[in-house]
């Protein structure tokens, strides 16, 4: 009996040490996409978007999750950047009109953390992108966001009544107004 006990000691402990040592995951599909619904309606200080996004008690969204590459092009972040990005676009109704969020995915203390990193306001006409006007960056950065907006464009919305989107325990914050647990951790913890 004490042979069993130990061997499965042995086990336990190499297990732990495997798991320990292994890379953070990147988070779920679905806990990104609920952590970002809930980060946009239910901030303390108010709703990331605008009326004119929910006029109908209706999100028309979609996103791409940008993870880093071993291979990036040339507007790609690459495993040295270490950054996971959740490009978000949220529409009017008739699409004519987007709300971009560019979203840097970390984890603090087993909590999914998002920080906005940009946002930018979308106008389309009949002929394409009309204006795509956002908060910072240059010209890398505009053709970063053009590449998946476009992608964006082309896909099918996603829709969800404001009244099912539900909290969840998703650490919101933006750079100009951090998290107060960002001084205390940063989220690479």
């Amino acid at each position: 009996m004490t042979i069993i006990c130990r061997l499965l000691v042995i086990v336990l402990t190499a297990l732990i040490l495997v798991s320990a040592a292994a890379p953070p995951q990147t988070p779920e599909p679905q806990l990104v996409e609920d952590g970002m619904l809930d980060c946009v309606l239910h901030e303390p200080r108010g709703p990331w978007l605008s009326r004119q996004f929910m006029q109908d008690e209706l999100l028309r969204f979609n996103y791409v999750v940008d993870v880093p590459r071993k291979d990036p092009g040339p507007y790609d972040y690459g495993v040295d950047d270490g950054a996971t990005n959740l490009i978000t676009v949220f529409w009017t109704p008739d699409r004519s009109k987007g709300r971009m969020l560019a979203l840097a995915v970390s984890h603090s203390k087993r909590r999914l953390w998002l920080t906005i990193g940009n946002e930018g306001d979308l106008i389309y006409s009949s002929g394409g992108l009309k204006s795509f006007n956002f908060f910072q960056g240059g010209e890398w950065m505009r053709a970063y966001y053009e590449l998946r907006i476009k992608k964006l464009r082309a896909e099918p919305t996603q829709t969800i009544a404001i009244r099912d989107v539900r909290r969840t325990r998703t650490l919101c914050d933006s750079l100009l107004d951090p998290h107060p647990e960002w001084e205390a951790a940063p989220p690479s913890e």
